[in-house]
């Protein structure tokens, strides 16, 4: 009869709690992917930036 979006979500609470588990999950694991990236590049940056300096 009515139309009301809300209630085709209320229909499968599992479902929605299983969808937001894994995109937290997502997040986690990509966020923690750019940390790697980011302490990786650091380490390489200044380690070419201390061969640099020690050729001049």
């Amino acid at each position: 009869m009515f139309n009301n979006k809300k209630a085709g979500f209320m229909r499968h609470p599992y479902a929605m709690l299983t969808v937001i588990g894994l995109a937290t999950a997502g997040v986690l694991a990509v966020s923690s992917k750019m940390k790697g990236f980011i302490t990786d590049k650091t380490k390489q940056m200044s380690h070419m930036m201390h061969n640099m300096k020690n050729e001049f």
